[in-house]
């Protein structure tokens, strides 16, 4: 099993990435660039599963390693299920092995660029405009219901 280290910009280990599994949608014309590649997360020095969730390769993280902001692909792993993917972003707290939820799109993408301080900043990319990216901006504090990670 292939393995990717998180680390925050600092070089602290965040968290692990397990790959599990490659999608393509059925609907798109297979291109390297479309590729869905899933993972398992874990965190670093932490007894914390996320099985049965799909994890991308695209994280950001805060400069101390506690935030990690990832987009996680709602699917089952089915063909059906990743022609009609979602794709939300969470944002996690990597002390106390909680989770947040920051936004969620409809078959199309929302990936993390970075965590400033206390402001997570992320894009949204739909289909129908081949690729243009829309920035937005929330801040850490606006997040009000944290749920244990798993």
């Amino acid at each position: 099993m292939e393995l990717e280290v998180i680390r925050s910009s600092t070089g602290k280990g965040v968290g692990l990435l397990h790959y599990r599994h490659t999608a393509n949608p059925s609907w798109i014309p297979i291109r390297a660039d479309y590729f869905i590649f899933t993972h398992d997360l874990s965190l670093i020095g932490k007894d914390v599963k996320t099985n049965g969730r799909y994890f991308t390769h695209r994280y950001a993280t805060s400069d101390d390693g506690r935030y990690l902001l990832i987009e996680e692909m709602e699917f089952d792993g089915s063909q059906e299920s990743i022609d009609q993917h979602n794709s939300r972003l969470i944002v996690i707290d990597a002390e106390k092995s909680i989770e947040g939820y920051v936004g969620c799109i409809k078959r199309r993408r929302i990936f993390p660029k970075s965590v400033d301080g206390e402001r997570l900043i992320y894009a949204k990319q739909k289909f129908s405009e081949s690729g243009v990216e829309h920035d937005f901006e929330r801040d850490l504090s606006s997040i009000t219901e944290w749920n244990k990670l798993g």
